[in-house]
């Protein structure tokens, strides 16, 4: 393995799926939006649709088009996602790396 020479100025690391495992962490978001509107919480029965979709796709998936969809984007939007953050897991090694 050869190591970088002194032109390397920075390493960029994307964050999610790289640095943090954001697999639980999506799982609680969205039951908390599916208790909001009244709905089971069952996002651990979508874990690979929230986890690899954007938000509204997710969302689509879980209550489909319409009152939900709406409030919960609605919601969403004026939240402060703050409190999701201690769901998130740093991967093995990164802080090695």
């Amino acid at each position: 393995m050869t190591r970088p020479g002194p032109e390397l100025k920075a390493v960029i690391f994307d964050l999610d799926g790289v640095i943090f495992d954001s697999r639980q962490a999506n799982i609680v978001f969205y039951n908390h939006l599916l208790e909001y509107v009244g709905m089971p919480p069952n996002a651990a029965q979508a874990v690979e649709v929230i986890h690899r979709e954007n938000m509204t796709n997710s969302l689509k998936h879980l209550m489909g088009e319409g009152e939900n969809y709406d409030k919960a984007l609605a919601y969403w939007q004026a939240m402060d996602p703050a409190r999701f953050i201690g769901e998130l897991r740093l991967f093995p090694y990164v802080e090695e790396a």
